[in-house]
């Protein structure tokens, strides 16, 4: 009997994807904060064995800058006292200010997820003012 296809698309993906991911706002003007927090999830639908993220890649006047991460999501995890304790630090070092150009934050420890597993991040600066992080397309 011959199968479709289709029907014999591997379970687990037998390869390795590398691949760059840019987001894009919308108004075009230049957006700068001390701190942004997002959530990454690695899909389910498609034979995908897990997402590793090796670097964040940022500009602005940057400064001390620090990455965490935190299980599942970062939504409500900074509004109570004792939320400190559900994020885990993975990044820290100075960096030198850079408006034009995005500065790789090389990751010690790759961020992995298997399929359908998400995870919180934030990405802050300890520089006085709010003009560490920059987000828009550049």
């Amino acid at each position: 009997q011959v199968l479709p296809a289709v029907l014999q698309r591997p379970v687990v993906a037998n390869h390795i994807v590398t691949e760059r991911i840019t987001l894009e706002t919308s108004d075009h003007e230049d957006h700068v904060f001390c701190g942004i927090m997002f959530d990454v999830r690695c899909i389910d639908s498609l034979p995908i064995e897990f997402l590793e993220i090796t670097s964040i890649a940022v500009r602005g006047a940057l400064g001390p800058m620090t990455v965490w991460t935190t299980p599942e999501t970062h939504e409500g995890k900074f509004r109570c006292h004792n939320s400190s304790k559900e994020w885990n630090q993975i990044y820290e070092q100075t960096h030198a200010y850079s408006m034009r150009r995005l500065v790789p934050l090389e990751l010690q420890e790759p961020v992995r997820l298997s399929a359908g597993q998400r995870c919180g991040l934030f990405v802050h600066s300890s520089r006085e003012g709010d003009d560490s992080l920059v987000y828009d397309n550049l």
